[in-house]
């Protein structure tokens, strides 16, 4: 992975609707160090999934853990301010 994509993690950046979360939460991951985006989500594999557990898997289980808050917020009715919170917690 000799090019990092920063904006990989841009469709769940959209979800936030409240554009001064959007705006920081976008550039928090804009200046995430490299091991952010080329990273597994965890060496041993002991309790994360096969597919995190390789280069770039941390990127994978940003955006599992976003697709579940944005789920888990629907399902629980949160809605606004406080899901884009969510939203802005497990992207970043």
């Amino acid at each position: 992975m000799d090019e990092i994509n920063k904006d990989v993690l841009e469709n769940e950046i959209n979800l936030i609707r409240n554009q001064e979360i959007r705006e920081w939460t976008k550039s928090t991951v804009q200046n995430c160090p490299k091991y952010f985006f080329t990273g597994m989500a965890s060496s041993t594999g002991k309790y994360h999934p096969t597919c995190t557990c390789i280069e770039g898997g941390l990127v994978i289980h940003v955006k599992r853990a976003v697709y579940l808050a944005d789920r888990l917020c629907g399902g629980y009715g949160i809605k606004g301010e406080d899901k884009y919170c969510y939203l802005c917690n497990n992207i970043t």
